[in-house]
């Protein structure tokens, strides 16, 4: 129900990652990595909804014959932008291995340098110039017999242009501790320092549109775990850590999305996200692992809108539970096989509307499976299967993704110092 001579998406991405790894010692060694990402995007889009009256001037009933049902096609601006981010990235690990008596230690500490910078701008599409306001080019085509080859007539002019930044200082230290051969524990903590601001301005006159807003936070994140391997072959763990999700942060890899900064956000603290989990690993037989987790992640506060005054609280929860399981190993010699599923149950705890519901994105049931058999001289074959339950669209739970299955393939000649493989995504066009 688009226009295939008018809706285009062109994306360019150029990524330069340059990385030194330097060893001191059999104790200490140094790794630093550096980032560099540039990410142009232009677009124009056409959103689609069901016009009335149908084809025939009338009005619609749940009689109305399919073939009488118009679909009316907006090319408009809100679906037309340009984008053209930048992003550099500098993180330094030094490890350093040593005793405290009896005790190993592996001890990570380090430091993370990024900023980013969000650049885009929207169009006004106007089909008839010569009037005031602006006229969203659109055309109406049948819902069972669309014609994407429909001719628009508009001008394109510059509107608003929309610039915002991010940038970080982190630094972060953890300490993994062999207790014995079989107790060891994990203990990490990272202190980041993020700074964002954005603005919105006429992209002709440079007159403010919105803002500029701005905000700093400062956040201190944790993991901590416990890990018990009673013998070579089995492995339990019990593990907590939280995150957050400032209100300045950049959507960089979103078509749409910037920083969410306005007169209300700029003011909100970070949320925050908590984790626990219990899993355990088994090796079966002589190549397989079993691995398996029991989990629970929620939004302790996340930003609602509150029920009387309309403004945006921290004051909403969202939690998701669920049970992973993981075999993944060699069948034999030259049969490999990976595989995982997730039963998940998502709640929206806490919030001003859609309490109760299910959050948007959350399957029941996810997973995956993959195999790769070798056939001698180089040559492998493998295939696998993506599925997941569905998931809502929306908190509200009135617009579905039903469930799916998706088909993977691969064929690949692989050498000691060169591969060549053909990989085959989706082949049942699901």
């Amino acid at each position: 129900y688009g226009f295939a001579n008018h809706d285009f998406a062109d994306h360019e991405t150029q990524i330069g990652t340059f990385r030194i790894d330097h060893r001191f010692s059999d104790a200490v060694s140094l790794r630093n990595t550096t980032r560099v990402a540039k990410y142009k995007r232009q677009m124009e889009a056409t959103i689609a909804d069901i016009v009335s009256p149908d084809a025939n001037g009338v009005t619609y009933t749940p009689s109305t014959p399919l073939d009488q049902v118009l679909v009316r096609r907006r090319h408009d601006g809100g679906r037309t932008r340009d984008n053209d981010d930048d992003s550099f990235i500098n993180q330094t690990d030094l490890t350093w291995k040593t005793m405290s008596g009896s005790v190993k230690h592996t001890v990570l500490t380090g430091m993370e340098l990024s900023s980013e910078r969000l650049h885009r701008w929207n169009y006004n599409l106007d089909a008839n110039p010569a009037l005031a306001g602006v006229q969203a080019p659109t055309a109406s085509t049948p819902l069972l017999n669309p014609d994407p080859n429909t001719l628009l007539s508009y001008t394109k002019t510059p509107n608003l242009r929309a610039k915002s930044s991010g940038d970080t200082v982190a630094l972060y230290l953890q300490d993994q501790a062999e207790w014995t051969k079989e107790w060891k524990t994990v203990l990490g903590v990272r202190f980041e320092r993020f700074e964002a601001d954005a603005a919105t301005t006429n992209y002709l006159t440079g007159a403010p549109a919105a803002g500029p807003f701005a905000r700093t936070d400062n956040m201190t994140s944790g993991r901590g775990g416990v890990i018990w391997q009673p013998s070579d072959h089995q492995s339990y763990y019990v593990s907590a850590s939280n995150s957050f999700n400032p209100s300045g942060e950049l959507g960089v890899y979103a078509g749409t999305a910037q920083t969410p900064l306005t007169a209300v956000t700029q003011n909100l603290d970070p949320e925050e996200n908590r984790n626990i989990e219990l899993g355990a690993q088994w090796e079966i037989g002589r190549g397989l692992q079993l691995r398996s987790a029991l989990f629970q992640t929620e939004k302790i506060n996340q930003r609602i809108q509150d029920s009387t005054t309309n403004v945006l609280v921290l004051a909403g929860k969202r939690r998701v539970q669920g049970l992973e399981l993981q075999l993944a190993g060699s069948l034999t010699p030259n049969w490999d096989l990976y595989s995982g599923v997730a039963f998940m149950d998502g709640e929206i705890v806490k919030a001003t509307a859609n309490q109760g519901n299910t959050p948007l994105g959350v399957a029941d049931v996810a997973g995956n499976v993959w195999t790769v058999y070798r056939l001698g001289g180089g040559w492998e074959v493998g295939g696998g299967l993506n599925f997941n339950g569905g998931w809502w669209a929306n908190d509200a739970n009135n617009t579905e993704v039903p469930s799916y299955v998706v088909a993977d393939a691969t064929v690949a000649y692989v050498q000691q110092k060169y591969e060549i493989r053909l990989n085959l995504y989706n082949l049942t066009d699901e």
